[in-house]
């Protein structure tokens, strides 16, 4: 997850991209989808979104885009990038971290292929252009939420990936509403995040947020142990939580942090046909390269349910302390 770039080196202000002129060749542009590809109501149709967005926009023949479905094994990620490089794509863009260490070794292998890759920092080759989310702002939003709608002023953080600032960030957010705010988090070592869970609930909290994207077992886990003496409100993440849509998370969903994934696959694909990257720098030390979306760039977002809404006032504080820089993050 991204986080908030320390340095610039040619950042790109692509205020007025065209398309592609009929005398110039058009770099053919290829896109990765995971597992489950287009309709799995997650982060596949998200950036399907942003696709079809760019196609209509740059007028792209269906020949010089591509489109392909892994099976989620490594060694699918692995054949179908290289068949990619081997069939002289210019920009090949995967979606999902789950790409990271596929994208990571055949960008090596192919130092002059341009890759990209959504949702995740972890890659440092150059020729990889890592489309980002900053954690740490919409940990600080998801704090705000739940501070807000705490009734004990006992809040927690259950992260998938992430560390410290994650946990920082959201403590700050849940104090600028509540400074007596009390926070327990976790980041589960473990394959299922149960226990975790567990453990947070035994400790009175009564708002959580996830970002457990792996299994719905929060949610069920949750479901199960909310009763009439404790019940615990949830903050969720989109598009990668396509379960948040189930009717045991609509019980206790208050609030969701969204992630641009649709911009962020229009902006990789719009510097592909202009043989153009993103260059800022990411990363703790700084070492991946490409571009950081946020709340002032409008790649991250936060949505209020009915459940949640008593939050709005928080929630728009919160967004107003990032835009106007009275927060700040450091990687």
């Amino acid at each position: 997850m991204a986080k908030k770039p320390v340095l610039v080196l040619a950042t790109l202000l692509l205020t007025s991209l065209l398309a592609p002129t009929s005398h110039a060749a058009t770099p053919k542009i290829a896109i990765l989808y995971d597992l489950g590809g287009r309709g799995d109501g997650a982060i596949n149709d998200a950036a399907g979104a942003g696709v079809d967005a760019a196609k209509k926009k740059f007028a792209i023949n269906p020949l010089d885009i591509r489109e392909m479905v892994s099976d989620g094994s490594e060694k699918d990620r692995l054949r179908r990038l290289r068949f990619l490089v081997t069939a002289n794509y210019a920009m090949i863009i995967a979606i999902g971290h789950g790409y990271s260490k596929s994208v990571n070794t055949v960008s090596l292998e192919n130092p002059t292929t341009q890759f990209a890759i959504i949702d995740d920092t972890s890659i440092t080759n150059l020729n990889v252009e890592s489309m980002a989310f900053d954690s740490q702002q919409s940990a600080f939003l998801a704090g705000a939420i739940a501070a807000s709608v705490s009734k004990k002023g006992a809040i927690g953080i259950l992260l998938e990936s992430g560390g410290e600032a994650e946990i920082k960030a959201f403590i700050k957010g849940g104090k600028l509403v509540n400074p007596r705010i009390n926070v327990a988090s976790s980041i589960p070592t473990n394959p299922t995040p149960n226990s975790e869970v567990d453990r947070l609930f035994s400790m009175g909290i009564d708002a959580l947020y996830s970002t457990w994207t792996s299994s719905n077992d929060v949610v069920l886990d949750l479901d199960n142990l909310n009763n009439k003496k404790q019940s615990v409100k949830l903050i969720g993440v989109l598009p990668e939580q396509f379960f948040l849509k189930s009717p045991a998370a609509k019980k206790m969903l208050v609030g969701t942090i969204n992630k641009s994934f649709n911009s962020a696959i229009y902006d990789a694909i719009a510097t592909g046909l202009q043989n153009q990257t993103y260059s800022e720098v990411f990363g703790d030390p700084a070492t991946a390269f490409g571009r950081n979306y946020d709340v002032k760039n409008k790649g991250i977002s936060a949505t209020l349910t009915a459940l949640g809404a008593k939050a709005a006032p928080a929630l728009a504080k919160a967004k107003s302390a990032l835009l106007t820089g009275k927060v700040k993050f450091l990687p």
